[in-house]
């Protein structure tokens, strides 16, 4: 992918977290999107890509939906440090809104680490 431009970068994640936050679109998807050596590290807690796909496997059997809406995005070659808000409907009606501060890597076209730090909203 090389060095993005900022345009690209949200491109590139609008498309990865589209496809994460999509009910319908199978877990295997996510390699379209995220490197099998990705690692993440979300509020402290660090998950390789097996951890990583468990999650995802949860977060689509329980939302109805999801969308990101980013705020900022600062890029760098292919770094990216990002603020932006998730809001996800559940299966049972219930509505999340969490905020993100992001550092995100991309290597060979796909996203290769990510840091989150969250922020619980009002929905």
């Amino acid at each position: 992918m090389g060095e993005l431009t900022k345009a690209e970068a949200r491109e590139f994640l609008a498309a990865a977290f589209a496809n994460l936050l999509d009910p319908q679109q199978p877990v295997e998807s996510l390699l379209r999107h995220y490197a099998e050596t990705c690692t993440q590290e979300i509020d402290g807690a660090r998950i390789d890509f097996s951890q990583f796909l468990d999650h995802a496997r949860a977060l689509k059997r329980s939302i109805r939906s999801g969308r990101v809406t980013f705020e900022e995005l600062i890029v760098e070659g292919e770094r990216i440090a990002a603020v932006y808000i998730v809001e996800t409907e559940s299966i049972h009606g219930g509505a999340a809104k969490l905020k993100v501060i992001a550092f995100i890597t991309i290597a060979d076209g796909r996203i290769a680490s990510l840091t989150e730090l969250t922020h619980p909203m009002k929905a």
